[in-house]
């Protein structure tokens, strides 16, 4: 089959940077739950058959499952609707200083207003914010479970260079049980993993148990590229996962090169060699020439990044873990601005389609809880150019993009 065969063979490992193909594959697409009702898809698995469901959690209260001091809800509340998004008109104001961290609103092609300061907490959303509680990326956001650290003190001395499969296995069901699907599934039938991603996630020096740690990272990476691309399944946690359309006649992302936002990202290092690698049109069908299913695919990998280097940050502190999440979420936020206003009937279709516009609010959602709770504790998985960048994805016009499909899946009334 051409999605276990084409694109496979061409993934790239270039540090903890995986490079897919084209792939395809069939149809199958999550629960319609809206958002505003608390919704998004969960699927349930079971003895090898998906049954997918409506979940119903209400949303989270202002700074609920906020990383350190909550918001005090009244941070990002909008005190103006402004434009739709798409449309003219200026944001609301933000909170005031001490509530939450919600940016200024954007109403579309407005300006928004300043952003509130202190807390980290969720605040009180509304139009603008960064992340809105009472819509699909505020819920995932309160519902992600921050991983625990547990010990595997009595895994380190039983370490074999032969038995490095279940090791890495049991390691990561400690304290990232996701990451330890991802693994299984893989390499259910070839201890390489499909498409070498268990393979080339260790190198010849990886011969020691801490050395293989330093490997979590691009094993969770690649393995969940299988995930989603070869299994279809794009799992934000254990209990929900999307199944969305593969195919794509979405333009490639290379366009991006040639955006308003492409001069202001820093130079010459970092964000450079993912641009290179990601982004450079090649004429080959990798690279640039991809399209938006296989961008998505990488941010959705390094946000699983900022869970794993999250989890076993006591052993490893790889300052670049969690650069890659902020650029993608760059990427992905001037890509739909783009897409929306070069081809609407693109646009039209990815955001009409539930299982893609919810999926990608659950990842929004996802990410931002990471990046909160690690600027809460000070978990240094960044470097300056990641911070550089994590200001860009709050420009309010690439928020207006996610407030977009807020409102395109019902949050907004």
């Amino acid at each position: 089959m051409p999605i276990r065969n084409a694109w496979l063979a061409k993934i790239l490992i270039a540090g903890t940077l995986g490079l897919g193909g084209c792939s395809d594959g069939t149809i199958s697409k999550a629960g319609s739950q809206t958002s505003g009702q608390g919704g998004g898809s969960t699927s349930s698995t079971t003895s090898g058959t998906t049954s997918t469901s409506s979940s119903t959690s209400s949303g989270g209260t202002s700074g609920a499952g906020g990383a350190g001091p909550a918001g005090s809800g009244a941070g990002g509340a909008s005190t103006g609707m402004g434009g739709a998004a798409g449309s003219t008109g200026s944001g609301g104001a933000a909170g005031a200083a001490g509530s939450g961290s919600g940016v200024g609103g954007s109403g579309g092609g407005g300006s928004g207003g300043a952003a509130g300061a202190g807390g980290s907490g969720l605040g009180g959303g509304g139009p603008g914010s960064q992340v809105d509680p009472k819509c699909l990326d505020g819920i995932v956001y309160a519902a992600e479970t921050m991983p625990v650290r547990a010990s595997i003190m009595d895994l380190m001395s039983t370490f074999t260079v032969a038995n490095r499969l279940p090791w890495v296995t049991e390691v990561l069901k400690r304290r990232l049980p996701l990451g330890a699907l991802f693994v299984s599934t893989a390499t259910k039938t070839d201890p390489n993993g499909e498409g070498n991603c268990f393979g080339v996630s260790f190198d010849a020096s990886a011969t020691t148990a801490q050395k293989t740690l330093e490997g979590l990272n691009t094993v969770v990476h690649e393995c969940g590229h299988m995930m989603d691309l070869a299994q279809n399944r794009f799992m934000i946690r254990l209990d929900l996962e999307y199944k969305c359309k593969l195919q794509s006649t979405s333009p490639a992302r290379s366009m991006i090169l040639q955006d308003e936002f492409d001069a202001l990202g820093p130079k010459g290092g970092g964000l450079d060699f993912v641009k290179d690698i990601y982004l450079k049109p090649t004429g080959t069908g990798n690279g640039g020439d991809q399209n938006f299913p296989l961008l998505f695919t990488e941010w959705n990998q390094y946000v699983n990044n900022l869970a794993s280097g999250y989890a076993y940050y006591d052993y490893v502190k790889g300052r670049g873990s969690a650069e890659g999440s902020r650029f993608f979420a760059w990427f992905v936020e001037r890509y739909l601005r783009l897409l929306r206003a070069k081809y609407a009937a693109e646009y039209d279709k990815l955001a009409n389609d539930t299982c893609w516009r919810q999926l990608i609010l659950a990842d929004w959602g996802r990410a931002n809880r990471y990046w909160d709770q690690m600027k809460a504790e000070n978990v240094a998985l960044s470097t300056t150019e990641g911070d550089k960048v994590d200001m860009l994805v709050s420009d309010p016009r690439l928020l207006a993009e996610i407030e977009n499909l807020r409102v395109v899946d019902g949050c907004r009334k």
